[in-house]
Order: structure tokens, then sequence, then C-alpha cells
């Protein structure tokens, strides 16, 4: 990519360098939250998927500033989607538009920026998918155990979340018939 080194700063705006693979991470979540917020893909039925990844991704996000991010919107998601609201075209789209206003890994990412440890062999091959397999595997690796439960009640909400948010916000439709 264009004025990218992987040995030099991303951009000068950036907080500081992450290691490679939370670059990687960070840089899927920025572009996942954009799918999430797009006109193509958030719908009013999506709240439940939308909602659930946030606050997977408040709960166990590597990257402090994605973490942080989730947690500002998972903080006031119920003032800006209300849970039980059926809004009309133009309301929901108020409703999309804040949501994608909102910097889920904060001010300083910005790209596109070089996919690093995903980057593959053909331009424009592995890049995102391969970001997504380690932010959701991040996550799980992460994902709290409370201790009143099984250990396996962290893998089974993991698993749920993220099926629900590939089925709703993957774009890729043969990616997700493979994926669930």
């Amino acid at each position: 990519v264009e004025g990218v080194r992987a040995s030099g700063p991303y951009h000068k705006h950036r907080r500081r360098r992450r290691p490679g693979v939370l670059h990687v991470v960070e840089h899927a979540t920025v572009l996942a939250y954009e799918q999430m917020t797009s006109a193509a893909l958030l719908r009013p039925t999506g709240r439940d998927p939308f909602v659930s990844f946030v606050r997977l991704m408040a709960d166990a996000h590597p990257v402090a500033a994605c973490k942080d991010g989730a947690n500002a919107l998972a903080e006031r998601i119920d003032k800006t989607w209300p849970e039980r609201s059926k809004p009309d075209k133009d309301a929901f789209e108020k409703i999309r538009t804040r949501l994608s206003a909102h910097k889920v890994c904060g001010e300083g990412h910005v790209g596109p920026l070089a996919w690093r440890q995903c980057e593959g062999s053909v331009e424009g091959k592995r890049g995102y998918t391969c970001g997504l397999w380690l932010l959701f595997h991040s996550l799980a690796a992460r994902s709290a155990v409370p201790s009143s439960q099984k250990n396996d009640y962290a893998g089974a909400t993991w698993l749920a979340t993220v099926s629900r948010w590939v089925e709703h916000f993957f774009p890729c439709e043969s990616c997700r018939n493979h994926f669930i």
C-alpha cells in the first residue's frame, strides 16, 4: 500500500505502532464496523446481533482503543438504538448515520493500511477475511467465563455472537454460507 511501510509509522496521526497481529485485528475491527453500519447491511432486524457483537468487543477486544470504543458505544446503545423501537425508514437512517459516525477504534485509525500477516499472494485476496478470522479468534481467546458457569459458556456465547454477526453483516454470501 502506497505510503505504508512495515518498519515505519502507519500514518502521521497514528497514536502508536501496534504489534503485527494487533494491527491486523484493529484494521479488521474498523472495517467490520463499517460493514455493520453500512446502508447495505444494517437493518432494523439486526439490532440484537449488532448489540451482541459490540458487547463482545467491549468485553474481549485485545486492542485498548477498540475495547474502549466498543464500551462507549455499548453504554449508549439503548439511547442511540432503543431496543423495542420500530423506526420508519427515515428514523432508521438517522440511527444508522449516528452509529456509523462512531469511531470504534478511536480517532487515530486511518486506512487503508497494509494487512501484514494477512497479506495474500494475489492483490485483494486474504486481507479482510483473514483479519476477521484473527479478530474472531482473539475475541474467543479473551472471552470471559463467569465463575458460576461451566467452561463452555463463553465459547457457546462467542460462537452464537460471531455466527449472528456473519449471518447479518458479512457481505460475501459464499463466505457466509461456508461459515454458517
